[in-house]
């Protein structure tokens, strides 16, 4: 079950999150996966700009 909650939230975190918020399947799961994104998201910035 934890296979096909991880599949639907790539496709989606947003909506996602506001579904799983309330507690529908698991949270935490939830707070992991917009955490790497956030992480990869922030060094590429980063990565860019010192570049630029």
């Amino acid at each position: 079950m934890l296979s096909a909650s991880a599949a639907s939230i790539p496709p989606a975190p947003k909506q996602t999150r506001q579904s799983f918020g309330q507690g529908a399947l698991s949270p935490p799961d939830l707070c992991h996966v917009p955490s790497p994104e956030s992480e990869v998201y922030d060094h590429y910035n980063a990565t860019r700009n010192h570049k630029s």
